[in-house]
C-alpha cells in the first residue's frame, strides 16, 4: 500500500462569499472551565456609573492606598508651578526627616534591648 499524504487546503488570501469554506476557521476551544458567574451580566451604562461613582465592577474588591506615599504618585511636575512644587518639596522633606526620626528610634530601641539581654 502506498502511503499518500494528506495536505490541507490552504486559506486563500481573500476569502469571499465564493470561496469561502467553514473548515478554514476552526475557531477558539479551550479546555478551562468558564469563569462567568450567572446573573452577573452588566450593560454598558451600568459599567460606566460603577465605574465613576468609584464602586467595584463586579467579583473583586478595589484596592486604595490612602498613604502618604500614594499620594505623590502620578503628579507631573511640570505642569505645576514654583509654589505647588515648593509645598510637595516641603512634604517630602516632613516625610523623610518622620522616616529617619523612626528609623533611629527602633535602632536605639533595638540595640537597648540587646543591652539589656547581655549579662
Amino acid at each position: 500500500m502506498a502511503k499518500t499524504k494528506q495536505t490541507k487546503q490552504q486559506r486563500p488570501i481573500v476569502v469571499n462569499s465564493i470561496n469561502y469554506k467553514p473548515d478554514f476557521s476552526k475557531g477558539e476551544t479551550t479546555d478551562k472551565p468558564s469563569e462567568t458567574q450567572p446573573n452577573q451580566a452588566l450593560s454598558m451604562k451600568q459599567i460606566l456609573q460603577r465605574y465613576a461613582s468609584g464602586e467595584s465592577l463586579g467579583g473583586q474588591t478595589p484596592i486604595y492606598h490612602d498613604d502618604e506615599q500614594g499620594e505623590q504618585e502620578g503628579i507631573d511636575f511640570r505642569t505645576l508651578d514654583l509654589v505647588d512644587i515648593e509645598e510637595r518639596l516641603e512634604e517630602s522633606t516632613e516625610i523623610i526627616k518622620k522616616a529617619e526620626k523612626e528609623r533611629k528610634e527602633a535602632q536605639a530601641k533595638k540595640k537597648k534591648q540587646l543591652l539589656q539581654q547581655e549579662p
